[in-house]
């Protein structure tokens, strides 16, 4: 599938700076956009967007970008480029090839004992593996911070949407969550997902390895996801997900609430007190209306997940 996109100025800025990564990485994977909510200073030539990733795409024309200046101003704009939207492979549920009709009709688990009856593999081996397994783990994981509802919701438009909204749900490092952006089979991406969730305990400074938080430190502070890329007044995009409470770390500045990604809420600078790297903001309000008063926003780009070891 082709389309023909027009590139505007702000979604150059997101491109630029994070889907180029991809390219670079992890070959020619690019995302296809909506930009959400649009913040500008009317005092300022500055915008924050807020934007969210619909569709894997390569493109199939290059990427020609352009500077235009006007007076005190530079916009960047490209050509318009043709995309392939990539497709998303299931695999089949079944090694000996069914009508999904006539196997669809039998219970989970008599259908698993059928198809095992079939083949050396056991009921286990049929159940564990599958699909629906991961899905039922994921579920019960993210269950901790989103209802129960909400989840259904989401699952209800389908594997490969579920996929992509646990992914932006995992506080993962960066290199993993491009990992599964390059993955094109929705099955392997909920099994690599559930991988990755299965083995973290910890979240640490990237610099100097210094504990933050806990996993279980996560919340959710919005109905899509508990995490979102933030574009500041620079045209840099900040990868964020929220925690509760942080450890070991140092607040420099007074809260502002300029250009603040939260409505309501003041930001400081958070650094890491071990090495001082920049590891996110923290988030406050004295708004009785708000909830929680507090809380802290850690960049993916500066952190690292440790990881507890397999079990053999």
């Amino acid at each position: 599938m082709f389309s023909h996109v027009f590139l505007c100025f702000t979604c150059v800025l997101f491109l630029y700076f994070r889907v180029f990564s991809c390219v670079f990485v992890f070959s020619n994977i690019f995302l296809l956009f909506y930009i959400q909510n649009a913040f500008a200073n009317d005092d300022d030539h500055h915008m924050t967007i807020q934007i969210i990733g619909r569709q894997r795409c390569s493109l199939n024309s290059p990427l020609m970008l352009h500077d235009i200046y006007m007076e005190d101003i530079a916009i960047t704009i490209c050509n318009p480029v043709d995309v392939r939207v990539l497709d998303e492979e299931v695999l089949s549920k079944q090694i000996i090839k069914f009508p999904e009709s006539s196997i669809n009709r039998l219970k989970e688990n008599e259908r698993y004992k059928f198809l095992a009856s079939l083949t050396p593999h056991t009921t286990f081996i049929y159940n564990y593996s599958s699909t629906e397994n991961f899905i039922k783990r994921l579920v019960n994981w993210l269950s901790v911070w989103f209802k129960r509802s909400q989840i259904d919701l989401i699952i209800n438009q389908g594997m490969t949407v579920f996929s992509f909204w646990v992914a932006s749900n995992i506080p993962m490092s960066l290199d993993s969550k491009l990992l599964l952006l390059e993955e094109n089979s929705t099955d392997r991406r909920l099994r690599m997902e559930w991988r990755i969730i299965s083995q973290m305990t910890r979240i640490v400074c990237l610099a100097c390895h210094d504990f933050k938080c806990s996993i279980n430190d996560v919340i959710n502070l919005s109905v899509d996801a508990n995490s979102a890329h933030f574009v500041n007044q620079g045209g840099f995009v900040h990868d964020l997900f929220t925690v509760g409470t942080i450890k070991n770390v140092d607040f420099q500045g007074e809260p502002s609430p300029e250009f603040c990604w939260f409505s309501g809420y003041e930001w400081t600078v958070m650094e890491c007190s071990e090495c001082g790297t920049h590891i996110g903001w923290r988030f406050t309000t004295s708004s009785k209306d708000l909830t929680p008063s507090q809380f802290f926003g850690i960049s993916r780009r500066s952190f690292k997940l440790a990881y507890q070891k397999e079990e053999e």
